[in-house]
């Protein structure tokens, strides 16, 4: 259930490499690990963790002098599309971030210096760890964490107190102290003999304060090219997702004016108005549908689709997702692509971006960022034993996360800045991780050329899905004027109101109230909280770890604090059952030998 994408290790030291692959076929299928080269001694692997079904996925590796121990030339790419060639990663000419674009990780290994890269907004995850003997990488973070020529990591204290206040943690590190993790369009450089490796960005959102009046149709063509690669780019067939909202709707718009085949795929819990909707426009415009039920077959399996989205998700994925496991696998029997609508959420006036926009200093605007991502869950973990500490060091962190001269001339800008360099990635890389498992995946609103004539854009126009409306009217003008509703599980409508969904209207605007009455809204009986699944989601994933009481972590489980709030023990749940799961992963051996 490992996650699939990259893994390799470079040693200062010859290793078996008979052995290392043995301990790899013991974690994984035999079919799913592409080694790229057999050799009784290296110094460097470069592989991919891919399923046979899917051959896009190169590894290509050759020993340029074969009576040299341990030379192995390699270089290697993992996700959907990355514009250069992999093993251009080593050229001292090659031109970022122009020729990285796409969604990918990648590394590159000459017998002297690797290369690792990811793309622009981290959409496919990679980490890594060394020593003075060995440098390895991963995007399976169980992977990394089984190499045994490592010490077993400690939790992070730092990295801890983040994921308890926000649920996340930012700034490149991970759970587990000397893991890191790479950071959105990021370049990191190691050799034995530099001892440490070195790490830049090659790219940066540029959000102009004052905007460019003529950016909008920039805007609208480039995301039309945007779609359009994506297409060019995917092997056929192709599924292409369409809910209710803007986002999937503004990519329908521009495959409608096109001629590239695909079907549309629509999931849903139970009929509402967002699934209605889709069918509806799939109907009108003669596309050739399909509507995925999340019914009883998921349910009966529901303990090993949650444990499925924890580990191919690194554990960093809700729970309230462990349906896309089930989703995704059922696209397999029509397509073997996945054209989805994640957007950037620059499009409209998100939550950072309201909050930030009064800062007129660079405490005001850290409070902002601090107010969006603790959210209500600053009183709960307030409560934990040295709750106040907690607090207080994932103040610090984001305090310096924050830029050393804040340009608060358009804190909206800065906050949308803040957002792709930090937030968005965490948002997306894991789980893009875990849909790649199975399909070919993308969205164009993550292409660069999209994204850098976005930014171009004033507040105003990156907001109330401006650049989305510009997007239909060119191109299929009447689906601006269909109704529209939030595209999740949790239908609830925007331009029309069915009277029949106000009690899930209505459990939303209590959910936002105080913790007392969401508790008691939750023992109420309404007709969709069967496809809520709360109560499910809770004791399911309590009977997954309760025999995990060795973790570090398993003392949060008797935290009072804890127990009383269904909303922080939600979002501990992932990463109490992926450290439950790290016992019974066996382990990768590594072993040197002598040349």
């Amino acid at each position: 259930m490992l996650p699939k994408g990259l893994f390799g290790i470079v040693s200062s030291v010859a290793i078996d490499y008979d052995e290392l692959r043995r301990s790899l076929n013991a974690l994984l299928d035999e079919d799913e690990y592409y080694e790229s080269q057999s050799n009784t001694a290296c110094t460097g692997i470069v592989g991919v963790i891919c399923s046979s079904r899917y051959p896009y996925v190169k590894c290509i590796s050759t020993s340029p002098d074969h009576s040299q121990i341990g030379a192995i030339d390699g270089s290697s790419f993992h996700g959907s599309r990355l514009d250069t060639k992999p093993h251009r990663l080593l050229d001292r000419d090659l031109a970022l971030p122009d020729e990285a674009n796409g969604m990918f990780a990648a590394a590159a290994w000459n017998g002297e210096r690797l290369k690792l890269l990811v793309d622009p907004l981290a959409s496919t995850p990679l980490y890594y760890r060394w020593d003075e003997r060995c440098f390895a990488f991963s995007s399976s973070l169980a992977t990394l964490l089984a190499i045994d020529i490592f010490a077993a990591p400690a939790h992070s204290e730092r990295s801890l107190a983040q994921y308890l206040c926000w649920g996340k943690v930012l700034g490149g590190g991970t759970l587990y102290h000397g893991v890191h993790k790479m950071q959105a369009a990021e370049f990191v450089d190691f050799a034995f003999s530099d001892h440490n490796p070195t790490k830049k960005k090659y790219w940066r959102p540029r959000i102009q304060t004052n905007g460019d009046g003529a950016a909008l149709n920039r805007t609208v063509d480039a995301f039309a090219a945007s779609v359009d690669s994506v297409m060019r780019t995917l092997p056929a067939p192709i599924a292409v997702s369409l809910s209710g909202g803007y986002d999937s709707r503004t990519i329908l718009a521009v495959l409608l004016a096109g001629k590239k085949p695909f079907v549309s795929v629509t999931h849903g819990m139970a009929d509402g108005f967002d699934t209605r909707i889709a069918q509806s426009l799939a109907k009108e415009h003669g596309l050739d549908h399909r509507m995925l039920w999340i019914d009883g077959a998921f349910s009966e399996s529901y303990p090993l689709y949650a444990k499925e989205c924890v580990l191919r998700s690194n554990g960093m994925m809700s729970l309230e997702n462990a349906h896309l496991p089930f989703v995704y696998a059922a696209h397999t029997a029509y397509a073997h692509s996945i054209v989805d609508g994640i957007s950037t959420f620059l499009e409209r006036n998100f939550g950072l971006r309201r909050r930030a926009k009064d800062g007129s200093s660079k405490d005001e605007f850290f409070n902002a960022v601090w107010d969006y991502l603790i959210g209500d869950r600053e009183r709960t973990v307030a409560k934990l034993e040295n709750g106040e500490k907690v607090i207080q060091i994932a103040k610090e962190d984001l305090y310096n996360l924050l830029p050393a001269c804040v340009d608060l001339s358009d804190p909206e800008a800065l906050a949308d800045t803040f957002y792709l360099e930090q937030i968005i990635a965490n948002h997306a890389t894991d789980g893009v991780c875990l849909q790649q498992h199975y399909n070919r995946f993308m969205t164009p609103y993550y292409e660069l050329g999209y994204i850098n004539e976005l930014s171009k854009l004033s507040a105003r126009k990156r907001s109330a899905n401006i650049p989305q409306r510009a997007i239909m009217k060119r191109f299929t003008p009447s689906l601006r004027w269909r109704a529209r509703s939030y595209s999740d599980i949790r239908t609830l409508p925007v331009s029309q109101f069915h009277m029949q969904l106000l009690p899930v209207a209505f459990d939303r605007l209590l959910h936002r109230i105080t913790p007392l009455i969401r508790r008691l809204w939750r023992r109420s009986s309404l007709d969709y909280a069967q496809y809520r699944s709360a109560d499910l989601l809770l004791s399911t994933a309590l009977r997954e770890i309760s025999a995990q009481r060795s973790s570090q972590l398993a003392p949060l489980l008797e935290d009072q604090a804890v127990t009383d709030d269904p909303e922080l023990l939600r979002s501990l749940l992932p990463l109490l059952m992926f450290n439950g799961a790290l016992g019974g992963i066996p382990p990768v051996r590594v072993r040197s030998i002598r040349p």
